[in-house]
């Protein structure tokens, strides 16, 4: 059985899958000369991606999976045509993106990232000019409340924040935070921490009208997808300091310039996408996608809450 791997994965879940022996794997890193008539199995994670002309490539296609939770660099939609179960990990890096969320989220409104930097560069007197602020008695705005953003509710709670949310799924029940419309949600915030998926509905939801609406100085904190800004927008925002500060561990493309001017900008704290990549978080990723793609390859078996697309395709004609 040959796999097609895309990206490279953690180093213990490739040695696992080539540990197989009735596992053959191709990686496009390494060179290998690809026969896609015989790839079963398609392995990617956040960039690389698998769309209609790759799939199309690989008629004894069975499997597509990404170790990661979303899947927007997957054209699901195409294989739920083709019959295709695409696996991933949701949940998987919850605790750690919340986690590294509120660390974007304190560096940036404590303006430390500005402090360490001039230290590091020999400059103590930094401290004659520093200006910050605090997270205690801020409004903590929640821009989607599933698994992440409830973890980032809670510690923004433990903080002193007051939090409330958002959510396209409208007012959700027992979850001890305030649900506000989005025109409220919008006026309300000081800092707005965005967990929604990207959709075509999500897509550029946060652009000049919404900014608009916001507080003056208001503080973006973006661990969900670029595209959910329209950067021209965000730019704007940050230059006229509407906007006072945004962080994201999550690039405007996937291989931004050094002259990047929402990189390079003063008041942005940009991460290179890596909120999920402890170590711990990294490998059970990775391990429970491969593990799960070669259960289903050898043994027609698959755990279905991995599954993004089990309710619209037939696994009985795959079994």
């Amino acid at each position: 059985m040959d796999i097609l791997l895309l990206e490279s994965i953690h180093k213990k879940s490739y040695e696992w899958l080539i540990s197989k022996e009735d596992l053959t794997l191709f990686s496009k890193s390494q060179g290998h000369v690809i026969n896609f008539e015989d790839i079963q199995a398609i392995i990617t994670r956040g960039i690389e991606k698998i769309n209609p002309e790759l799939i199309d490539l690989c008629p004894n296609l069975k499997v597509v999976a990404r170790c990661g939770v979303g899947l927007d660099n997957i054209d699901v939609k195409y294989c739920s045509h083709k019959n295709i179960p695409v696996v991933y990990a949701p949940g998987s890096n919850a605790q750690t993106t919340a986690e590294h969320t509120m660390m974007l989220m304190l560096n940036l409104v404590r303006n430390s990232y500005q402090a360490l930097s001039n230290v590091k560069d020999g400059n103590w007197a930094i401290r004659n000019q520093f200006k910050s602020e605090e997270l205690f008695g801020k409004k903590l705005g929640i821009l989607g409340l599933g698994n992440i953003g409830l973890k980032v509710a809670k510690m923004g709670e433990a903080f002193g924040m007051d939090v409330h949310y958002w959510s396209r799924s409208e007012k959700l029940t027992n979850l001890g935070f305030r649900y506000l419309a989005l025109e409220e949600f919008i006026k309300e915030s000081d800092v707005i921490s965005v967990h929604i998926a990207l959709t075509s509905d999500t897509k550029e939801l946060i652009n000049e009208n919404f900014i608009s609406r916001c507080k003056n100085g208001v503080y973006f904190i973006n661990t969900a997808r670029a595209d959910i800004f329209y950067r021209t927008a965000l730019l704007e925002g940050l230059n006229n300091g509407k906007i006072a500060g945004y962080a994201a561990d999550v690039p405007m493309s996937p291989y931004p310039t050094l002259d990047d001017e929402i990189i390079s900008h003063p008041h942005t704290l940009i991460t290179p996408h890596v909120s999920s990549l402890t170590d711990h978080t990294y490998y059970q990723m990775c391990q429970g996608t491969v593990e799960n793609v070669y259960k289903f390859l050898t043994e027609n078996r698959i755990i279905l809450d991995c599954v993004a697309n089990h309710k619209d395709i037939n696994l009985s004609t795959i079994y």
